[in-house]
């Protein structure tokens, strides 16, 4: 797969810029120029800000099903789509309008005039006949065709329905192609649907959206599926396994060739295989009896939907609903995290509603460089100046800040990144690449520096010996984007401010100060020894923050600038430990409440005034450890969670920071892509995991 941070700046930014062009071009006629088209206030909105929106189509409802099933279905999708987070966008036609949206009164009217036997059908080259009907009891549903070019002409992107039609059999004669599958190829809209019914053609149809340039994805299996079974013997062209992955697939789609469409087949869920297989056979035979009575075209779905009902007694109704509140389902959540990556190309932040956690920061490309001889182990050993062997490795997104975030919004989407990130190559790279951060990026001046970058050089065993900060942007997070930012929410619902050490003095300042007037606990990152002591001239005397985050070379930075002695510690003895969190309560408290320091190898100490523990570290095999970096920083964020969302104590809450912190040791990546909210969802589990961790009072 190609993200735009692999294409060149400028071919990026006209890649971004096209799309952006045509989504806003779209809106602006569905929503003003066309007297075609009439979007709902609520999608029109949706929109605006950046929000998921999941068009559905009609025809099920006018042609599918009985009137009091049809209805239910009709409230029962929309309300599976609002579930997931989404903003459901149901299609139809009536009073000479393509409606996009439907209001509860809208949905009543459609159906009731299906009942009447005033309903058709209008697919994408009935558009004209339907949109100059004079009859005002005349209403159309719209097929995928016809949904797909309003939801595209509305500015959607994501589209779910039943199934998609296809190539039927005989078609090399009949030349019977479902217009659905032409309109894929021309309209980029992400169609999601349990696939195409086993009576057609499927091998005659994947070879046409493979004609049309359709990116044909199957999800969760390798074999295409067919709408009731799960299994049609057709290898799918591709597999998404997760509504994360089909929405980075669709993005890039959309960017790199954004007047293509896409198809997500969706297979029946397991627990309905077996019905599905029952309604499949019934499919069969009502085809043939259709064949056998000369029915043909439009004719055709209602004839055989009804014989199906009454050969397998309803149940196929059943199986159809499920299977559409199924696909909705998914649409929504892949509708979300394509949000997520359009607004982040954008530069906008995705929508999050009102943030628990509020997380300002840095964003880089990290690089390691990490020496091969066992026998530079420390900076001393780098000498003469050399050429070592070593390995070079792009890890991408980093920065305390940002890393911070990952872990946050991997375990909640109630949270809000402040950064700078530029509009190049590498800053569409960071947004693009992390789809759970909610990011608000600074405004990025015409001589703005480019984005941040981080190279660490490692020892053999992965510890870090020193690092070079190209960090120059993150003076654009100044304190008037932190405070026009922080007011646009309501503060007296966030949980826990933090903030990294890339921040200058006065952006520290102004967030500690927002956060103290509004009582909102204030967490630091220091970030790095050059950067640990901002927050003495940070904060107000005797007003000391909620926590902070140090490891020991920071702890020791900070202990010399608050006493002017130097912190002698020894993290391999108990006692020096317990003489150290002494030092802390005396000399440091003043400064944050809770201490919770970094030791490396040895674990982390966590230091307040009400108790004080060291915490062993979970990796005993040194040589297991893939990369150090962002180890700290996953842990931290995921305390950030438990303690202040969860309100775990802070013993059980730095338990699951070393729990995630494992995770992060054993990958390349600085954020694990294993830290799930499920991790922590069982507290009888954690209890089982901690049992390798000693724990002792200090």
């Amino acid at each position: 797969m190609i993200g735009l941070g692999r294409l060149s700046t400028s071919l990026a930014r006209e890649l971004t810029a096209a799309y952006h062009c045509q989504h806003h071009l779209a809106l602006k006629l569905s929503t003003a120029a066309s007297p075609f088209v009439c979007v709902s206030e609520e999608v029109q909105e949706a929109l605006a800000n950046g929000r998921g929106v999941v068009a559905l189509e009609s025809t099920i409802l006018t042609h599918g099903l009985p009137a009091d099933r049809a209805h239910r279905l009709g409230v029962d999708v929309e309300a599976a789509v609002r579930t997931h987070g989404a903003v459901p966008a149901t299609v139809a036609i009536f009073d000479r309008c393509l409606h996009v949206g439907l209001a509860r009164s809208d949905l009543d009217r459609l159906i009731d005039a299906a009942s009447q036997g005033n309903a058709r059908k209008a697919a994408i080259r009935d558009l004209p006949f339907a949109l100059t009907c004079s009859d005002p009891s005349r209403v159309f549903g719209t097929t995928v065709s016809s949904t797909s070019f309003a939801a595209h002409f509305a500015g959607i992107h994501v589209f779910a329905t039943g199934g998609t039609g296809g190539v039927h059999l005989g078609a090399e004669v009949s030349m019977d192609i479902s217009s659905d599958l032409l309109t894929l190829g021309s309209i980029p809209v992400a169609v999601v649907s349990a696939g195409v019914k086993s009576i057609l053609d499927i091998p005659k149809t994947l070879e046409v959206l493979e004609s049309r340039g359709v990116t044909v994805a199957s999800v969760g299996t390798d074999i295409f599926p067919a709408f009731f079974t799960r299994n049609s013997g057709v290898t799918s062209p591709g597999r998404v396994d997760s509504p994360e992955e089909a929405a980075r697939l669709f993005a890039t789609s959309l960017a790199i060739r954004p007047s293509s469409g896409m198809l997500l087949a969706v297979p029946i869920p397991e627990h309905m295989q077996a019905v599905g297989e029952t309604v499949a056979r019934a499919i069969e035979k009502a085809h043939k009896e259709a064949e056998q009575a000369n029915i043909t075209g439009s004719n055709v779905t209602p004839f055989m939907l009804e014989r199906v009902r009454q050969l397998t007694d309803d149940a196929s109704l059943e199986a159809n609903i499920r299977l559409v509140l199924n696909n909705a389902t998914f649409a929504a959540q892949t509708a979300i995290n394509l949000a997520v990556h359009m607004n982040a190309l954008s530069g906008r932040n995705a929508p999050v509603g009102n943030p628990e956690i509020v997380v300002v920061g840095g964003s880089n490309v990290d690089m390691t460089v990490k020496l091969r001889p066992e026998k530079l182990k420390t900076t001393k050993d780098i000498y003469p100046p050399a050429s070592y062997l070593g390995t070079v490795e792009v890890l991408g997104g980093g920065g305390v800040g940002r890393n911070v975030a990952d872990a946050v919004g991997r375990l909640s989407s109630s949270h809000i990144f402040l950064t700078a990130v530029s509009n190049d190559a590498d800053g569409q790279s960071l947004l693009y690449s992390r789809p759970f951060i909610s990011w608000k990026t600074a405004p990025i001046l015409e001589f703005s520096p480019h984005t941040a970058k981080y190279i660490g050089v490692l020892n053999s065993t992965g510890e870090l010996l020193f690092g070079v900060a190209d960090m120059d942007i993150h003076k654009l997070v100044t304190p008037a984007f932190v405070e026009s930012e922080l007011k646009k929410l309501a503060l007296s619902q966030i949980k826990v401010i933090c903030a990294d050490g890339n921040m200058d003095t006065n952006t520290l300042k102004v967030l500690i100060n927002i956060a103290k007037f509004h009582e909102v606990p204030f967490w630091y990152e220091p970030t790095d020894l050059h950067k640990c002591t901002k927050i003495i001239d940070a904060i107000t005397r005797n007003q000391p923050i909620d926590a902070i985050s140090p490891n020991l070379t920071e702890l020791k930075g900070i202990y010399l600038k608050v006493t002017n002695k130097q912190l002698q510690i020894n993290p391999g003895s108990h006692q020096s430990l317990v003489e150290c969190a002494g030092m802390i309560r005396r000399d440091l408290i003043p400064l944050a409440a809770n201490w919770f320091v970094k030791l490396g190898k040895d674990g982390v100490v966590l230091v307040n005034q009400a108790e004080a523990y060291h915490f062993t570290s979970p990796v005993v095999n040194q040589a297991s450890i893939a990369s150090v970096s962002g180890a700290g920083d996953t842990s931290v964020g995921v305390i950030l969670y438990l303690r202040y969302m969860k309100k775990w104590s802070w013993k059980r809450a730095v338990l699951g920071g070393l729990k995630a912190a494992e995770l992060s040791l054993a990958c390349k990546n600085p954020v694990p892509d294993a830290l799930k909210p499920e991790l922590f969802d069982n507290e009888g589990n954690l209890n089982i995991w901690a049992k390798k961790i000693q724990v002792n009072a200090l």
